[in-house]
């Protein structure tokens, strides 16, 4: 099913697609200004603070949800893109929180009907604590400040983890996340112990703007790049933030020009709730499967497959699915490969920390060939050598990519130098010896011997003999020799060797059939 699913997936029209990322902004935006500038006649006043609590409430749990959610998801699968998502939706959370308990009229006094002319940016929610009936900022402030940090974060989210700023991430994700949650929540509760402070802020229509157009701005900037991503990879929470974050956009102009009360005004809490509740759903369902939920408690699994199971989330399988079907001899090969891998870090000694790692970013290892184009990737014949330079820029591309979905950068050095060589003969960076990371020289090996054992449009699978007498006499030239060392005493346990039956999408090419490899022999094109 997940196949046929993917295979309807790549096929649509992307304009289309894209078309309605835009029209589901469009829609909402065209309903407010219609009643706003057309039709201000059918524009009530609804004043139902009660209502509003309730509504608001709910947005604030919801969100609050989604942020626990996601924020366990993203240390447990080792995703800062994830993480920053779900800062982004906790900041969200934690200023709606205030938004709601800050009511007028429900916990707070208000005066029963605002000036009609008062925009609800500019906090047009009127309290009678002060006997003129000054305006109370309090929800204003705290919608917008929500607002500006979900936007913030979001657009922090699609930063390559690759970068600077990825690679500084990383390693402090968990402390980061419980000192921002702390520091929302803290910043919460003194504001409604002390919510006077608020009054020095700016309120004029000018500042209103200053923070919300650049806002608004980078929501719609976020909905493109994660459109961007989930067409790279398919993945349904990148869908639907796209989704989410547009309808934030759209949020935040309406909060802009909307009235306090009018019917209009309540369009965008109902889009803010429709924001949030769509990334529920898609992580909901990105997560569904019980081996992945149960590693969220616990430690991951030490048996192999059961840790291929918990490490491999929805998107991961469709993106190595989308992977495997540009050509029907890849099918299992990451699987293979991963579990072959795995197999060889644990009897090399690596801490659970590590092995982890070299599961995800095995899994992950080959989807640069998204971008190598079918008829090189498919050629049954021998690649000229411009069609081997395509080839071989798949590493960096699935390093690139890899990046803007957040992979951290322990998993992308698998994914970036598998192809390197001991000798320094490699590509993409040509590193030699011990400059080539660990993991990346382990799934080196194991890569190498699927490929040879398996079945390709050209050859004939080579036998589990020949196979391994090849990696034999390269290592200390394509191979670390240690890993060949560790490697090869385990061939003596069947259970270790990879199934024959597919390939690696033809990177890896001897030049005849079923060939016995010897010092003469043709290595395989990488």
């Amino acid at each position: 099913m997940l196949r046929a699913d993917l295979m309807a997936a790549l096929e649509p029209n992307r304009g289309t697609s894209a078309r309605r990322l835009l029209l589901a902004a469009a829609l909402p935006l065209a309903v407010f200004e219609f009643l706003v500038r057309a039709a201000p006649h059918l524009d009530p006043v609804l004043q139902s603070p009660r209502g509003h609590f309730f509504v608001v409430s709910a947005v604030a749990l919801a969100a609050t949800f989604l942020a626990v959610a996601v924020a366990t998801a993203a240390l447990r699968h080792r995703n800062a893109q994830v993480f920053c998502l779900a800062m982004g939706f906790m900041s969200l959370a934690a200023l709606v929180t205030l938004h709601a308990l800050s009511t007028p009229g429900f916990l707070m006094a208000a005066s029963p009907v605002p000036n009609p002319s008062q925009k609800a940016v500019y906090y047009g929610y009127y309290s009678s604590h002060a006997s003129h009936g000054s305006a109370n900022p309090l929800p204003g402030v705290s919608e917008q400040v929500g607002l500006t940090l979900a936007a913030a974060w979001l657009v922090l989210s699609l930063v390559p983890t690759s970068s600077g700023f990825g690679l500084r991430l990383a390693p402090r994700m968990g402390s980061l996340g419980w000192g921002w949650t702390a520091a929302l929540f803290g910043g919460v509760a003194t504001t409604l112990w002390n919510p006077h402070w608020i009054q020095a802020l700016p309120s004029s229509p000018w500042w209103s703007r200053t923070v919300g157009v650049p806002t608004a701005l980078a929501f719609a900037a976020s909905a493109w790049g994660y459109w961007r991503a989930y067409k790279a990879s398919h993945s349904l929470p990148q869908g639907a933030t796209a989704y989410a974050a547009i309808w934030l956009a759209a949020v935040q102009w309406m909060t802009l020009e909307g009235t306090v009360w009018r019917l209009s005004w309540w369009l965008h809490h109902v889009l803010q709730a429709a924001a949030v509740l769509v990334v529920v759903a898609a992580v909901a369902r990105e997560y569904a499967q019980p081996t992945v939920r149960a590693g969220w408690l616990r430690p991951l699994p030490s048996e192999p497959e059961a840790l291929v199971r918990a490490a491999a989330t929805e998107s991961t399988r469709a993106l190595v699915a989308a992977t495997e079907l540009r050509d029907p001899y890849t099918a299992g090969h990451s699987r293979r490969v991963t579990l072959a891998a795995l197999q060889l870090g644990q009897a090399m000694g690596l801490p659970p920390r590590a092995l982890e790692v070299l599961v995800r970013g095995t899994l992950v290892h080959d989807v640069g060939k998204l971008e190598v184009p079918d008829a090189v990737l498919n050629k049954p014949g021998p690649l000229t050598p411009e069609e081997r330079r395509v080839v071989q820029r798949h590493p960096v591309a699935g390093y690139e990519l890899g990046a803007r979905l957040g992979f951290l950068p322990e998993e992308l050095v698998i994914v970036r130098h598998h192809h390197e060589r001991w000798d320094g003969t490699g590509y993409p960076d040509g590193l030699k010896g011990q400059q080539i990371p660990l993991l990346a020289r382990i799934v080196a090996v194991v890569d190498v011997y699927d490929a040879l054992t398996s079945d390709r449009a050209y050859r004939r699978a080579w036998t589990p003999a020949q196979a391994r007498a090849y990696v034999r006499e390269r290592a200390g030239t394509q191979f670390d020799p240690e890993v060949v060392e560790v490697w090869l005493s385990l061939q003596s346990e069947p259970a270790t060797q990879p199934r024959a039956g597919g390939h690696t999408g033809g990177v890896k090419r001897p030049s005849t059939a079923v060939q016995p490899p010897s010092t003469t022999s043709t290595e395989p094109v990488t």
